[in-house]
């Protein structure tokens, strides 16, 4: 295999995410970025994800006391009788 002058040059090996050539610090800043995007997009995911079940969770404990409330009425209305 045939050596170059470019074989050891790092600007040359970098790419940023387009592909294109890039420095050391221009390829690693651009792969921050582009991991900061994904991990936006996954704490939007969580968070809805957690708005969701926290909807549901009240939801339901609403529910869960109206039950006990008409429970608690027919244990009355039983106990009178």
């Amino acid at each position: 295999m045939e050596q170059t002058l470019f074989d050891n040059d790092p600007a040359l090996r970098m790419r940023d995410s387009k592909g294109r050539f890039a420095t050391p610090e221009r390829a690693y800043a651009d792969k921050a970025i582009e991991e900061n995007k994904y991990l936006r997009l996954e704490v939007e995911k969580y968070r809805r994800a957690y708005l969701a079940a926290g909807a549901m969770s009240s939801r339901y404990h609403r529910e869960l006391l109206k039950v006990k409330a008409e429970l608690k009425e027919l244990l009355r209305k039983t106990e009178s009788v």
